[in-house]
């Protein structure tokens, strides 16, 4: 905690500090003697995930400004953080500090979408107030922690001052639409369910949906990463509209961000093929990995409990695939939002099948020196096949977050 002398608001160099002292959150800073009410405060530590119902692994650091006067209690949430720049600059232009922090509060609620609201930020919690919980779950959802700590980390910065907030802030607003309207916004984190939202590759900007399924979150749609210096991702028919739709299509060396050699090659008799475990990246961006059999296992017993690991799962087909796209009324329930799509497949001569028909997805997992695992969904069955093919074919392939 730091002190602000009432005459520029800038700190004094006195501070104060506590610890944390329990997953609440709750502090205590004592034997403090103050020459001013107005105070700076910033909590670093880890946090629970409204939407996973679990603790961070990674910590990250909330602001808060506030006129202590005549109270006890300050809490440190996002709206304190996300106002706190935007307070000091209004204070600066000879606003009262009063005045500032109802601005600032204001324009922080209007450019996420939410209604204003009475009283002070710092006097919200995430137990009493649904309108902060919902924030929360706005700037948590379809982000890595990592993602999470660069945003606050932007949205207070100077570019966001200058701009009101409201620019910074305005792509992010979009994300209230993927909190499903049968969440309940109650009193509590566990009674939130969000399924969908929305992620970012920073690779090179595409945004793709995603969907969390029971304890796994997947992309939504395949991915349309086009490798660097590589010629084995192709779009369908080498037509771009078709990546769009579809995605783009890999060779299993590709997928898996391995030399070609690989195609032809045992993972464990080659290092330059090695399979890193429990998780191989491959080709999918930072905090995601190419689904092993483990993790088809997982979705395929979720989806159709009776299914044995490592088979072909019956109905699983029919609830996964999307609502439409799919030939001769071959579309899906799209129970859990999967949202499969038929994106054909390829052969290393330079031939497309199957667009409409059927999808087929790389594993992780290989059977052989040039053969690996996938999955397949047809338009004229129910159930998701568990294959064995030839690892220079060209596939789909959905990430599956670590």
């Amino acid at each position: 905690m730091y002190i602000i002398p009432n005459e520029n608001y800038e700190r004094t160099g006195e501070s104060f500090s506590g610890s944390v002292k329990d997953k609440k959150g709750s502090y205590e800073i004592t034997k403090v003697e103050l020459a001013s009410s107005y105070v700076e405060m910033e909590a670093t530590g880890k946090y629970i995930n409204e939407i996973t119902n679990s603790e961070s692994q990674n910590s990250i650091t909330l602001k808060a400004i506030a006129d202590i006067a005549n109270k006890d209690k300050i809490n440190i949430n996002v709206f304190t953080h996300l106002e706190h720049d935007r307070v000091l600059l209004l204070v600066k232009k000879g606003s009262s500090f009063a005045a500032a922090k109802k601005q600032a509060f204001a324009e922080v609620l209007t450019s996420l979408g939410i209604d204003p609201v009475s009283g002070n930020s710092e006097d919200m919690s995430l137990q009493a107030d649904s309108v902060l919980l919902l924030a929360s779950v706005l700037l948590q959802v379809g982000r890595l922690e990592s993602d999470l700590k660069i945003l606050l980390k932007t949205l207070n910065g100077i570019e966001a001052v200058k701009n009101g907030m409201a620019t910074a802030l305005e792509n992010y607003a979009t994300a209230k639409d993927n909190v499903q309207s049968s969440s309940s916004l109650g009193g509590s984190s566990s009674s939130i369910t969000v399924t969908e939202g929305t992620f970012i590759d920073d690779r090179d900007s595409k945004t793709y949906k995603l969907v969390k399924i029971d304890s796994q979150t997947w992309m939504a749609e395949n991915l349309n990463y086009d490798v660097p210096n590589n010629d084995d991702d192709v779009c369908y028919d080498n037509n771009p509209a078709n990546c769009t739709k579809y995605g783009r299509l890999y060779d299993w060396a590709t997928a898996m961000a391995l030399p070609s050699k690989c195609n032809s090659t045992l993972s464990t008799s080659d290092a330059d093929c090695a399979i890193t475990t429990p998780y191989h990246k491959g080709i999918c961006p930072t905090g995601w990995h190419i689904p092993s059999n483990a993790d088809w296992n997982v979705l395929m017993k979720f989806v159709n409990p009776s299914c044995s690991d490592n088979s072909s799962c019956a109905t699983a087909g029919t609830k996964l695939k999307a609502t439409s796209g799919w030939n001769s009324g071959g579309n899906g329930q799209d129970t859990y939002g999967f949202s499969a799509l038929p994106g054909g497949y390829g052969n290393s001569d330079g031939y497309f099948f199957g667009v409409g028909d059927g999808g087929e997805w790389w594993g992780a997992s290989e059977v052989g020196s040039d053969v690996a695992y996938e999955r397949f969904m047809y338009y004229s069955i129910e159930y998701v096949s568990y294959n064995v093919i030839d690892k220079d074919r060209l596939f789909s392939v959905r990430c599956v977050q670590d």
